[in-house]
């Protein structure tokens, strides 16, 4: 009997580990590359990640495909930044949140933290790593809901990342300091650094709104032009998911005004690098921009070399 008792014990266990290591991992659909890096940070190989959207891609103005449509039916778990950064697929994203499990990341962050302008809040929550934690922490919660057995695991991955969001606020702090305090002005092709700004004493100038899917007017480039002019700021930066004729314009208004600027680089705004570069993930992009930033606003102005427009 005894014998009987442990043949079934062992039989018991032995379906147990053939069917965790059969376990298929959970199929996520992240509209983002940045969400989607989140997401594969916390759940490693225990999830499968799609992200809709690659790098350069612009989630303000990006529309579903029929693909996009099948994979999001599909997913076990769909992720979006919400507060209408998804602008074109937001009516589909919260139907299929209807149906099954969804995240919205900005809804973590609490109120009192979004910054509004013109009454809109602002979805660039990731742009400050004290404000990403709480979607990162957010990301732990339903992860572990949907994929209790691996707790542990995804508990230790999000005890790393908000260790080395940590380190990076602290050395996003230390960098930032080194740029002369009448120069921290960063000027981009729209409005997405505002907490980043907010966040590590920066003055956030972008020609567009918070929205790239409209084009900047004239009155947007010559409100900037005056700014950069009145300020004697010496870099302008590309995005690389927003297009460059934004910032070429204002760099010709310069020039006929009798003033030069340089292109400080191209920053990443909406979504990361290439993937397989230290751009490709949330840390690297963060260390990307910060590195271009510094370094364009600490230069001598006598020694930048001078763009022709």
């Amino acid at each position: 009997m005894r014998l009987l008792r442990h043949l079934v014990i062992l039989l018991l266990l032995s379906l147990f580990f053939t069917g965790s290591a059969l376990a298929k991992p959970l199929k996520v659909v992240a509209t983002t590359s940045i969400a989607a890096d989140l997401i594969r940070d916390l759940g490693g190989n225990h999830v499968e990640v799609t992200a809709l959207m690659g790098p350069g891609v612009d989630p303000h103005d990006y529309r579903a495909t029929q693909g996009d449509l099948r994979r999001l039916r599909n997913a076990d778990l769909i992720v979006y930044h919400g507060l209408q950064l998804e602008e074109r697929l937001t009516r589909t994203l919260e139907r299929l949140g209807r149906d099954k499990p969804t995240l919205v990341l900005a809804e973590a962050v609490p109120q009192d933290q979004i910054i509004y302008i013109n009454g809109e809040p602002d979805p660039h929550t990731w742009m400050s790593p004290r404000i990403w934690m709480h979607s990162v922490r957010a990301a732990e919660q339903k992860l572990i809901e949907l994929l209790p057995e691996h707790q542990f695991q995804i508990e230790g991955n999000r005890i790393r990342l908000l260790t080395q969001l940590t380190a990076l606020d602290q050395d996003i702090q230390a960098q930032i300091r080194r740029i002369p305090e009448a120069k921290r002005v960063l000027v981009t092709a729209h409005d997405a650094f505002n907490y980043l700004g907010r966040d590590y004493g920066l003055e956030i100038v972008g020609i567009q709104g918070l929205s790239s899917a409209t084009e900047a007017g004239l009155k947007d480039i010559q409100r900037v032009r005056d700014i950069v002019i009145e300020r004697q700021i010496r870099a302008v930066f590309f995005e690389s998911s927003v297009s460059p004729r934004a910032i070429e314009a204002l760099q010709k208004g310069l020039a006929q005004s009798g003033y030069q600027v340089k292109i400080g680089g191209e920053l990443y705004s909406d979504s990361l690098g290439p993937e397989g570069t230290p751009e490709g993930t949330y840390l690297g992009m963060m260390q990307h921009n910060i590195r271009l930033i510094v370094n364009a606003l600490t230069e001598d102005p006598a020694a930048i070399e001078v763009n022709d427009p």
